[in-house]
């Protein structure tokens, strides 16, 4: 009977020390670096952290969005109709990913990863604030475009180039994507 009550002794203090391990590792993964956008005008740039910026109907539409090799994810939320319609997204970031929910939310929409001045010609409203060729060697992981909604996307491209490990565009329902150009030009990381 003592040796069960030390071995139950010995259960509850390894259960407390896991939980408290749990807690702290929990906090850690809860911590990491949640950057907005810094947006004037129509230009919206994110230089380090992980880059978020949600955009509702027509909230978006004609926007420029520049993510630095500097930052670990580009996230850009497009809800609504026509939230993101001929928005551009320029990015170096580890990980890029778009998401497209709602009518028309995606129309035109253009999305850059890795983007090199070689590859990609970078509009005269971005020539200050992003400079590519310094950038264009960055290794990235993943550029994901995705496609939620039926009708979301209509005359888009997508473009991957650089050292790029998965570059892909999802349509998650019928009719998701119209006329839309995907090229893909990259080099093994």
């Amino acid at each position: 009977s003592n040796f069960s009550v030390r071995f139950i002794k010995l259960v509850m203090s390894r259960l407390i020390c896991f939980s408290l391990v749990s807690m702290i590792i929990g906090r850690t993964t809860l911590a990491t670096t949640t950057t907005e956008f810094e947006c004037a005008d129509d230009v919206c740039r994110c230089e380090s952290g992980d880059c978020v910026h949600t955009c509702t109907s027509h909230q978006c539409a004609n926007a420029y969005f520049v993510c630095s090799s500097d930052a670990n994810s580009c996230l850009i939320y497009c809800d609504g109709d026509e939230s993101c319609k001929a928005a551009q997204v320029y990015s170096n970031a580890d990980t890029i990913n778009v998401n497209c929910n709602g009518a028309h939310s995606c129309d035109e929409l253009q999305v850059f990863c890795g983007a090199s001045s070689s590859a990609v010609q970078i509009p005269t409203a971005l020539s200050t604030t992003y400079s590519v060729d310094s950038q264009a060697t960055t290794s990235i992981s993943d550029c994901f475009v995705n496609v939620l909604s039926s009708n979301a996307m209509r005359g888009g491209h997508m473009q991957c180039d650089a050292s790029i490990t998965n570059c892909v565009m999802n349509a998650y329902a019928d009719n998701a994507i119209n006329d839309t150009l995907f090229n893909c030009t990259i080099e093994t990381p």
